[in-house]
């Protein structure tokens, strides 16, 4: 339904939703996620929207959104500091119950939040079921996650991950459990590795309830993170960051293949960064020789792929 949840002690309204949007130079772009939430048919939510000090027209694009007054919308700027910075203000900030992350490239189909809303009954029944995963899919209609079988599962990130059930997707989060989990911010660094909240939440126990309803609509751009996180000059940018996010999936049970494809790529990147394999040792804690052999085996494996293409 779309009745108001409850009244904190201040009788500000707090709504079942957030969808935060961090955006860069993408004031265009807005504009069709703008679209997609007038038209969503669940109304019980708020845009948070944080500007990573754009060059572009977005202050005044906002702010004929607000204008309009279709729905909430809170506007924030930032210093020039990234989607992880971003995503750690982002918690503070958020008023509803669960939070979204929803880039500023991609849109939601109209009975999105509505679906998602079913979900979240049955979430709240649940232990600990602080995550929901619905569908994602390019705007041709191919999915971009796995399917998962039947209606729904109830797993966590290390399960899924030995599943197979891996991909964009359209991520919700408890918004109590997401502000406690924030990356680490490094100096000279802009961004981190996006899945250091999961990472920590699956540590704590967390559950994600997993559906295959879409309520993600998008493609990778050229200049999009999502193009960019998998390459190497990418992951050299934020190194720190990067290696941060392998020590704690390091620490969970996604599998013996995933670890291997972890340290052996790890180490191709440290190598690239000019660390020593005893420096890439103390990084990550694992011995030198399996360092070294699986990092070679990365290296003919990227070269090989990138012949291929």
């Amino acid at each position: 339904s779309n009745k108001l949840r409850y009244l904190n002690p201040g009788n500000k309204r707090i709504m079942l939703f957030t969808i935060f949007t961090p955006t860069y130079n993408r004031s265009a772009l807005l504009k069709r996620v703008y679209g997609s939430l007038k038209k969503q048919s669940f109304k019980d939510f708020e845009w948070l929207i944080i500007n990573d000090s754009s060059p572009d027209d977005t202050d005044e694009v906002v702010a004929e959104f607000i204008k309009e007054n279709a729905f909430p919308i809170v506007y924030k700027k930032q210093e020039h500091g990234g989607k992880m910075r971003a995503m750690n203000k982002a918690g503070d900030l958020a008023r509803g119950e669960w939070i979204m992350i929803h880039d500023d490239d991609d849109f939601m189909p109209e009975n999105a939040l509505e679906i998602t809303a079913k979900y979240i009954e049955l979430a709240d029944k649940i232990p600990n079921c602080d995550e929901l995963s619905g569908m994602k899919v390019f705007t041709n209609g191919k999915n971009v996650r796995a399917f998962i079988p039947g209606e729904y599962v109830i797993t966590d990130f290390a399960e899924r991950r030995k599943k197979g059930w891996i991909g964009d997707e359209g991520i919700f989060y408890r918004t109590s459990v997401f502000k406690k989990f924030k990356a680490t911010e490094f100096e000279g660094e802009y961004d981190s590795h996006f899945s250091i909240p999961a990472f920590k939440m699956c540590m704590q126990g967390s559950k994600m309830l997993m559906f295959n309803d879409v309520v993600y609509i998008g493609d990778y751009l050229e200049d999009g993170l999502s193009s960019d996180t998998q390459r190497g000059a990418y992951l050299l940018r934020i190194f720190n960051g990067y290696t941060e996010g392998v020590n704690l999936e390091l620490q969970l049970d996604v599998g013996l293949k995933r670890k291997i494809e972890i340290i052996g790529k790890y180490t191709l990147i440290a190598k690239q960064k000019g660390l020593s394999y005893s420096e890439i040792h103390e990084k990550i804690q694992k011995p030198i020789f399996l360092c070294y052999v699986l990092g070679i085996v990365a290296k003919l494996y990227f070269s090989f792929r990138k012949k291929r293409k």
